[in-house]
């Protein structure tokens, strides 16, 4: 089932659950991409698939993911992919995921043997026998969702439009991710990929989402908008590269070994308190400030010491849009946060 609301989709994408199947027959060193707790949706895979648990797709994969094809890697390939019912490249492969594969060679034999899979356990048959259960969590999170607009609070604020949204629910994962797919037109496609242990986990509000769930949602689609400028402004980004040390430990343990991807990371969760204290205010009971302390303290304990810094530069970025139409403007300004921090810290 797929459900659309003003720009953004809500769905389970057949090519993750794809994905997931096979990660969760995988052996995995390190980190676990599967959250398989006992469910009967588990059972059904298990009961399903356990003839197929030495497949060669599978077999491919742990090779694949013992390299650097692990965490947002191999969802962001899937969504390159068709499968109807063939699994096909349909997209053109990113600088990033050609690196994070290995090179096209190692995407095509990877796709003969999804393909292999497909046919061999008749995958697609499972999916339509589990129509019922994918309608059912597809129309939980469109019914919390409600009538607000949520791309527009996102495409308003970065003063940026992508082509499109979607959520898709991925009922196994064990975390959250963003990517995007470029169209031919150059046109981007991004995608929020939700671990349902979370959402299922999330209370709800007045019929809405928790503000917390939402943020992941305004966290991973975001990605889409920073990711760029910070590689754009490599340079300006790079004379801070000194606070990387006092955090490298902690960020690396999180699987953001750089301290580009560490900037992301921070700009974007600054950026998601904000959207969160701006739309949430009435169910915070307008107490923003006890909200803001205890997201600053939970994102300092994770190693994002700098988070405070660029946080209150957003709030100029607010009240000058008139002066900063787009985030890309204000970038180089909101960059000079670390500046500040690092006078502060030497005082």
């Amino acid at each position: 089932m797929t459900t659309s609301k003003d720009k953004l989709t809500i769905s389970v994408d057949p090519r993750i659950e794809l994905l997931s199947i096979i990660q969760y027959f995988a052996s995995h060193e390190g980190f676990d991409p599967i959250c398989a707790k006992e469910t009967e949706y588990v059972e059904r895979i298990s009961a399903f698939f356990s003839g197929f648990r030495n497949h060669p797709a599978i077999k491919f994969y742990e090779k694949m993911s013992a390299s650097d094809f692990s965490y947002d890697a191999p969802p962001n390939l899937m969504m390159h992919l068709s499968i109807t019912p063939k699994v096909e490249l349909i997209y053109p492969l990113s600088n990033y995921i050609m690196e994070r594969t290995g090179g096209e060679n190692i995407v095509y034999e990877l796709i003969d043997h999804l393909n292999d899979f497909i046919e061999e356990t008749c995958f697609m048959a499972f999916y339509e026998n589990n129509q019922a259960y994918y309608n059912s969590v597809v129309a939980l999170i469109t019914d919390d969702l409600g009538n607000n607009n949520h791309i527009a609070i996102l495409e308003e604020y970065y003063g940026m439009e992508q082509n499109s949204y979607s959520v898709v629910i991925a009922p196994l994962f064990s975390g959250n991710y963003g990517s995007e797919v470029n169209s031919i037109d150059g046109s981007k496609n991004i995608f929020s990929f939700q671990d349902l242990s979370q959402l299922r986990e999330s209370k709800r509000i007045n019929g809405t989402l928790k503000y917390q769930m939402l943020g992941i949602l305004w966290h991973e689609f975001s990605h889409s908008f920073i990711n760029p400028l910070t590689k754009k402004h490599l340079i300006e980004v790079m004379k801070y590269q000194s606070l990387f040390k006092d955090i490298e430990k902690q960020m690396k343990e999180q699987a953001y070994s750089t301290w580009e991807t560490c900037v992301n990371e921070l700009i974007i969760r600054a950026v998601t308190c904000r959207f969160i204290i701006l739309e949430f205010n009435d169910l915070l009971n307008n107490d923003t400030s006890k909200y803001q302390g205890d997201y600053f303290d939970n994102e300092e304990r994770q190693g994002f010491i700098y988070i405070r810094a660029l946080y209150h530069k957003l709030t100029r970025y607010e009240s000058n849009r008139d002066k900063y139409r787009t985030i890309d403007e204000f970038y180089i300004e909101l960059l000079s946060g670390f500046k500040e921090y690092l006078q502060s810290a030497n005082q």
